[in-house]
């Protein structure tokens, strides 16, 4: 819904963006951080089929907005990082390509 929405939606981290709130911030137009933020994606717990195709939309949302920053993300790069719970500071998930702005 984020993404669809006509007005800019800016995501502003002031502390963590762990699990579901990553993927939300992926979703905003606008992705800005503090120094100091901690942000976190990790592939989850799939109960069940339908918890499946949510992940596997939300990876692509990642990913998707990932490349407009970083050309070279790719979604092997991306779930192998999920698969250990991979924690950022801001600086690193900016050059990853998670975040447009750190402040």
């Amino acid at each position: 819904a984020i993404s669809h929405c006509r007005s800019q939606v800016m995501g502003v981290v002031r502390g963590n963006a762990q699990s579901a709130a990553f993927v939300i911030l992926q979703s905003c137009h606008i992705r800005r951080a503090s120094k100091h933020a901690v942000l976190m994606t990790h592939a989850g717990t799939r109960s069940s089929d339908f918890d499946l195709k949510i992940d596997m939309n939300a990876d692509e949302i990642i990913l998707k907005r990932a490349r407009e920053k970083n050309p070279l993300m790719t979604m092997n790069k991306l779930q192998k990082w999920q698969a250990c719970d991979k924690y950022m500071l801001a600086d690193e998930a900016k050059e990853l390509g998670f975040l447009d702005e750190v402040y």
